[in-house]
């Protein structure tokens, strides 16, 4: 599978990636949990409390040292699904856990507003890079 690949921080990390968007979301409560399969709730760790909004927030912040991978949705390939993972090294957040998003755009809405599914997912190992 061919992925775009993007590490950054600051404005720049936020014009390539969507991690300001995902960020307002959260702040605002405009979030929904994937729930394809009833085991998704048992394994997000936003869904079950383990892990707090505020959390990802501050993970995702852009000046922490995240790398962003743009990948196909796992069962809706034509949906692009973002996956951030700590990069200490780079001033990331020492957590055993990665985000997983994506964004849909009821059409029939006047406003557009965007509706982000945020995830929450342990990590099989913390990045040191």
């Amino acid at each position: 599978m061919s992925y775009k690949k993007f590490v950054g921080s600051g404005n720049i990390a936020d014009r390539v990636d969507p991690r300001g968007r995902v960020i307002e979301a959260l702040k605002k409560g405009r979030t929904q949990h994937e729930m394809l399969k009833d085991e998704i709730t048992k394994i997000d760790l936003l869904k079950s409390g383990q892990v707090t909004a505020i959390e990802v927030i501050e993970f995702l912040n852009p000046k922490r040292g995240v790398e962003c991978r743009a990948v196909p949705h796992a069962t809706l390939p034509e949906i692009i699904t973002y996956e951030y993972r700590s990069c200490p090294k780079q001033g990331g957040l020492p957590v055993s856990w990665y985000v997983k998003c994506y964004c849909l755009i009821d059409e029939r809405d006047e406003k557009k507003q965007e509706t982000w599914f945020v995830n929450v997912f342990a990590s099989d190992n913390v990045r040191r890079g």
